[in-house]
């Protein structure tokens, strides 16, 4: 895969994810710990992790330090592992 187009996708979703509208939920999490959001489809989990991301941006972390990435986006199916 072309890295041009995976630093276009990164940088496009960083925008995205703080453009996002979302319902503030309450949730308790360690700030540098590592968590698995688990749950029925369409149950809120991508939305908890949106607003996850814009609380840390908001608090404490530059957009920069945060990567996320949505592998069902058509432009990634040629990813492979060795590509990351």
């Amino acid at each position: 895969m072309n890295k041009d187009i995976l630093k276009k996708i990164i940088l496009e979703y960083q925008e995205f994810v703080t453009g996002i509208k979302v319902i503030p939920r309450k949730y308790n999490i360690e700030p540098l710990a590592s968590y698995i959001i688990v749950g029925p489809r369409r149950s809120g989990k991508t939305y908890l992790l949106y607003q996850i991301i814009q609380d840390m941006i908001r608090k404490e972390r530059k957009q920069e330090e945060i990567l996320y990435i949505n592998f069902e986006d058509e432009r990634l199916m040629e990813l492979k592992s060795t590509d990351l």
